[in-house]
């Protein structure tokens, strides 16, 4: 077929009539080939064009995707901007809302997931934070889930290998996520799991392994944190068999914070040494002092204030003060086994000082603590 301009075709065309052959040479009079269809306006069984689209684009339908679709063509089809319930839809075609009832089992679909992205991801943070938010909401929200019936479990097992753990290179970090675990269980839910069960197994395992994180501390040259740590757990477990090992431990983990020589070894557990010395301690300066030692034996004594005593000039002023004789002063007498010992003089009011000894049966001993101004002096005599 020709057209009067005699322009060529691009491809398929839409001409007034029903004709359905291609001309290669010819294009469209009204502009913009149809992109390879010939559809005649009111042709049967085809997509109906306005009488007047022959440029692409009706005008009384609705452009779809770049096909024109006239108001009603026989087999057509109409363009609404209505689902098929009838409902008035967003501009693009999306209903604002879905009940239930049309949904059907899609309603529920998410639920199996979510529940076990929450409680995954609860799971995944046992030990790392106290924050219970995943669970909580895991077991809040599908109570009855298989997912909710494994928290429980869960946190058993994240008590048990953690215990484990205590007997480790890193008892200490194995404290840590006990504790944080403890929490967790005590913010579920209450009813949901037996939170109480779970707390107490946890805070029975850090019982044990704060005393674990004490000793290994001490061996690895950690003293200050391993005095603090067994200090610690003498202060809050004063009935634990170990509490009097923990205070000797921790003692000589204070010494060894400012004399490392004391910490070349764990203090010994039973007392030591052969034959018994006598060791008067005498406190000859202001303040209370407190002297630690670590030997043979392992122990602490704190003196009371020396109301009358003064700052001495000199060490050897007080030197001489101690010769003179102690009777004056707050004192006390320790009999020890005879040895190699370590002290440590705490004075609220100087900072520490540490020394050492070797106490010999052969002689009876004066330790007179007192002040100078630059020093606190030790003087065995």
């Amino acid at each position: 077929m020709e057209q009067p301009n005699g322009d060529a075709a691009a491809g398929r065309y839409a001409g007034s009539g029903g004709g359905t052959g291609r001309d290669p040479g010819e294009r469209d009079p009204g502009g913009r080939g149809l992109g390879g269809r010939d559809v005649a306006a009111g042709g049967a069984g085809g997509r109906d064009l306005a009488a007047g689209g022959v440029g692409g684009r009706d005008v009384g339908g609705q452009d779809v995707g770049g096909q024109d679709l006239a108001a009603g063509g026989a087999g057509g089809r109409a363009a609404e901007n209505r689902t098929a319930g009838g409902e008035d839809a967003h501009p693009g075609g999306v209903p604002a809302t879905y009940g239930k009832d049309r949904l059907g089992a899609l309603a529920a679909w998410p639920d199996d997931r979510l529940a076990t992205s929450l409680y995954e991801c609860g799971v995944a943070g046992l030990g790392r934070t106290a924050d219970a938010d995943a669970l909580g909401t895991l077991l809040r929200t599908f109570p009855d889930s298989r997912q909710a019936g494994e928290v429980g479990p869960a946190l058993r097992a994240a008590v048990t290998s953690r215990e484990a753990a205590l007997k480790g290179s890193a008892p200490c970090t194995a404290v840590d996520e006990l504790r944080a675990i403890g929490a967790t269980a005590d913010a579920l839910p209450a009813g949901k799991v037996d939170g109480e069960a779970l707390r107490g197994s946890a805070d029975r395992a850090v019982r044990r392994g704060v005393y674990a994180c004490g000793v290994d501390e001490f061996e690895d040259g950690r003293f200050t944190e391993a005095a603090e740590t067994l200090n610690g757990f003498a202060e809050d477990y004063p009935a634990d068999k170990r509490h009097d090992r923990a205070e000797d431990i921790a003692v000589a983990a204070e010494i060894a914070a400012e004399r490392p020589s004391a910490g070349r070894r764990l203090p010994p557990s039973r007392p030591g040494g052969s034959g018994e010395v006598e060791l008067v301690l005498a406190n000859l300066g202001p303040g209370e002092l407190e002297v630690l030692y670590i030997g043979p034996t392992t122990g602490a004594v704190e003196l009371k204030a020396c109301a009358s005593c003064r700052t001495c000039p000199t060490r050897s002023a007080g030197d001489k003060a101690c010769r003179a004789g102690t009777s004056k002063y707050p004192r006390t007498t320790l009999r020890l086994p005879a040895g190699d010992y370590h002290f440590l003089y705490k004075r609220a009011t100087v900072r520490n000082r540490a020394d050492g000894a070797t106490l010999s049966t052969a002689y009876r001993y004066t330790d007179c603590s007192f002040m100078t101004r630059g020093t606190a002096g030790l003087g065995l005599t």
